[in-house]
């Protein structure tokens, strides 16, 4: 698999195919960010202390890594593997599908240091959270951590002229609860 920014320099956004799929893409998002923070706090309530680890391990490595943006991507992927319901447990991994046609709209994102800002302090805080085990503090930042990757999404596909975009749903965030 190429890197996202060079996935996006040998995409062809401008195909149909490819376009349909970017939507995709982004009503799957779209799924996750209306309903994260049920499914995270369901999850994480279930997980021992182990499991726990694990995911402050991972959240941890990111940002070492200074991959902040992957936060929402790494969460969702535990989410999918570890949801004590096999519903939720395969709609989400069937959604995490789409997120591989997104790697070149992160690319034309690039690894700016705005980018970073723009997804730090919640990839922080999230990990933070995480390590006091405060699970509704958590999923309340997941669920704006997504928000906020729908929010970037919908605009990097408007800007590829893919004016379909607009009819997503994206709350506004006085609709959702506020972060503890």
């Amino acid at each position: 698999m190429l890197p996202p920014e060079q996935s996006a320099e040998n995409c062809d956004l401008t195909r149909p195919d490819i376009r349909s799929r970017l939507l995709d893409l982004t009503a799957g998002l779209q799924l996750y960010a209306l309903s994260a923070r049920a499914v995270s706090a369901l999850t994480l309530s279930a997980l021992d202390a182990d499991a726990l680890r694990q995911w402050s391990r991972r959240l941890s490595g990111l940002q070492s890594g200074r991959r902040y943006e992957l936060a929402a991507y790494a969460s969702l992927e535990l989410l999918s593997k570890q949801t004590p319901y096999g519903t939720i447990r395969t709609v989400y991994t069937e959604l995490l599908q789409l997120f591989f046609w997104g790697n070149p709209l992160r690319g034309t994102r690039g690894a700016t240091e705005e980018n970073r800002r723009s997804f730090d302090p919640l990839s922080s805080r999230m990990h933070g959270a995480l390590e006091a085990r405060d699970i509704p503090r958590f999923s309340a930042l997941l669920e704006a951590l997504l928000l906020h990757e729908l929010r970037v999404t919908v605009d990097a596909l408007l800007a590829l002229g893919i004016g379909e975009a607009r009819a997503l749903l994206i709350p506004d965030e006085d609709e959702f609860q506020a972060i503890p």
